[in-house]
């Protein structure tokens, strides 16, 4: 989404999706006492996915804990459908970090539950002028779930040598989430081909199933980039 230089903080909208309702007004309050115009609030998933469709706020601000459709669930929606909406997700876990990075979801910001009020406003502030803002919290969390995964992952890392330049292509399709006729339309291909290549791809790598195959693309996606 694109933010107008010049833009005026009334004309920007603002979202709230927690499941504590008490948390939601209190942040409406604060933000509207800076000037801010808040569309509305949700206290689940699904009512605040449909809220988002229909008010398309500058910014969504989500927790990862919702009810029905989780804060990760909802960046997914948005990115997919293209919504004209900047997600600044709240988590907590480690876990729920991780799935994030699993997925390979961009969000425009990323806080950690216990935030002050002050880093939220500076958070808004960074992802209005177009830069992304992580916590340091979560930052040093990204960058521990990083370093892991390279580590589980470097036997795998060190045989991508041994697939050929079309397997490589077609992993990182996978990675993706690119169907199969898709990935044969884009290679000019059969989907049978396809389909060889991803048993030759899963054989040469040591996987054992469509799951194991999907997160070990996602996870390798950087080094394929690398490779191309």
């Amino acid at each position: 989404m694109m933010i107008h230089q010049g833009q005026s903080k009334e004309s920007q909208s603002l979202f709230i999706a927690d499941s504590n309702q008490i948390l939601c007004e209190t942040l409406r309050e604060s933000l509207q006492h800076r000037k801010f115009i808040v569309s509305g609030f949700a206290i689940d998933g699904r009512e605040a996915i449909n809220q988002i469709r229909r008010l398309s706020p500058t910014a969504s601000i989500i927790s990862s804990d919702l009810a029905f459709f989780d804060g990760l669930e909802i960046a997914r929606s948005a990115a997919r459908e293209e919504l004209d909406t900047l997600v600044i997700l709240i988590t907590e876990s480690q876990e729920a970090v991780r799935q994030l990075m699993m997925a390979q979801i961009q969000v425009a910001g990323h806080l950690h539950k216990g935030f002050a009020l002050s880093e939220l406003f500076y958070c808004i502030q960074e992802i209005l002028s177009g830069r992304q803002y992580i916590s340091p919290q979560l930052n040093s969390m990204l960058m521990s779930l990083e370093d892991e995964e390279v580590k589980e992952y470097t036997p795998t890392i060190k045989l991508l040598k041994s697939l050929t330049n079309r397997e490589k292509e077609v992993l990182k399709a996978i990675a993706k989430s690119y169907t199969t006729p898709k990935i044969a339309d884009m290679f000019y291909i059969s989907a049978a081909t396809v389909n060889n290549h991803r048993a030759n791809i899963m054989e040469k790598l040591n996987i054992k199933g469509r799951n194991q195959l999907i997160s070990i693309a996602l996870t390798l996606k950087p080094f394929l980039e690398q490779a191309a």
